[in-house]
């Protein structure tokens, strides 16, 4: 069974075993655009929800506005007065995050070679992940100012009965929202409303793998990675990595804490994530898949620079695409435009091989995979 059309649409969590394969396929599109009216919400947790995000997300990127001046003047094309420009806001991305995160200055890190690649340690890595933003004043103060002015807003609105159209999804997904819980929220960079995959749930979505098959997950805990790759690029950046099937619970994989492309179980590196997607490939070209996977393991580095001109190092969306265009040059994957020049492949390019090859199938989707929806989780 192949899913087709836009494969961030609204779906619903509810699973089927496609007979004609034995594999988990998702069933109910739901149209995000649906309306409700005020009589089936409250205002003040739509609102609030809603507010809350937009203020803590501004208020943990200060570096927003460095990178805006950066953007604006590489764009215009001032000459020496941009070129100023330019330079005031790379500095900006070098200082502001050691001024405004106790991590220090993570953000701009992330974007170069760390420590020239060196390998990282992965407790290292945890702890250095785990305290991004996590005591950022500037985001538990805008999240707090945001979804008290939003919930009091809707306070007001639910006084005089004033009826708005809200998609049924914003309504489902904030009605869980609290005001008394946004600081604390706010305060976690790991936290999300969302379920987690488990282990167990794991190994029965493994049982129906097939070696060759393209897996793709998204974690909440991290979403300031999604929003400052879709300020690059200027495009939504939904999921966030991505890896190969070897069989018998392998998987090849790039990944940061090993600084290499490596060989994972399956398991423990989906474990923890709130989204996943399965891409299977045409039996022809499965079992090569494989095999050019197992060729680049512990011979190639992180690529820190997501240099997509670069062999030498990969990322992990990288690493895949390059094993599938060696295999079959044939495969139509877009690659996604630098908005400063250059190209990329991020993992929501590998999630749309299936709308563009036909002989490619979508045979498991955990549930709906939304950017900012997922963003609207973290605050309530």
């Amino acid at each position: 069974m192949k899913i087709t059309g836009n494969l961030n649409n609204n779906i619903s969590n509810k699973l089927i075993v496609d007979s004609s394969t034995q594999n988990f396929v998702n069933s109910n599109n739901v149209d995000d655009m649906d309306r409700v009216s005020n009589q089936d919400i409250l205002n003040d947790k739509v609102l609030g929800n809603l507010f809350g995000a937009i203020g803590g997300e501004i208020g943990r990127f200060p570096i927003s506005f460095a990178i805006g001046a950066f953007l604006l003047a590489g764009l215009i094309g001032l000459g020496p007065l941009g070129s100023i420009i330019s330079g005031l806001g790379l500095t900006a991305l070098e200082i502001i995050p050691d001024l405004t995160y106790f991590g220090g200055g993570i953000i701009a890190k992330l974007n170069k070679k760390m420590s020239d690649n060196q390998k990282v340690e992965e407790d290292k890595f945890d702890k250095i992940m785990k305290n991004i933003g996590k005591i950022s004043m500037g985001k538990i103060v805008g999240a707090t100012l945001g979804a008290t002015l939003g919930y009091s807003i809707g306070k007001i609105l639910n006084l005089f009965n004033v009826d708005l159209p809200y998609p049924k999804r914003l309504v489902e997904e904030t009605r869980d929202f609290k005001l008394t819980k946004i600081i604390g929220n706010a305060s976690n960079i790991t936290h999300t409303s969302r379920k987690k995959i488990t282990s167990d749930e794991l190994k029965k979505i493994m049982k129906n793998l097939k070696p060759g098959d393209i897996i793709i997950n998204e974690i909440e805990d991290y979403t300031f990675i999604n929003l400052v790759a879709t300020l690059k690029t200027g495009k939504v950046m939904q999921w966030g990595h991505a890896m190969i099937y070897l069989g018998d619970g392998k998987v090849m994989e790039a990944r940061m804490e090993t600084d290499s492309v490596t060989e994972n179980d399956f398991v423990k590196s989906n474990t923890g994530y709130t989204h996943l997607i399965v891409i299977r490939p045409p039996e022809v070209l499965a079992s090569k898949i494989v095999e050019k996977a197992k060729e680049y393991k512990d011979k190639v580095k992180y690529d820190f620079d997501y240099d997509l001109e670069s062999d030498d190092a990969m990322y992990c969306s990288e690493f895949v695409y390059k094993v599938i265009k060696e295999v079959d040059k044939s495969v139509k994957i877009n690659l996604r435009k630098e908005l400063l020049g250059g190209k990329s492949v991020y993992p929501d390019e590998l999630v749309e091989i299936p709308t563009m090859n036909d002989s490619w199938k979508v045979v498991y989707l955990s549930d709906d995979n939304n950017l900012w929806y997922n963003i609207l989780s973290k605050y309530r």
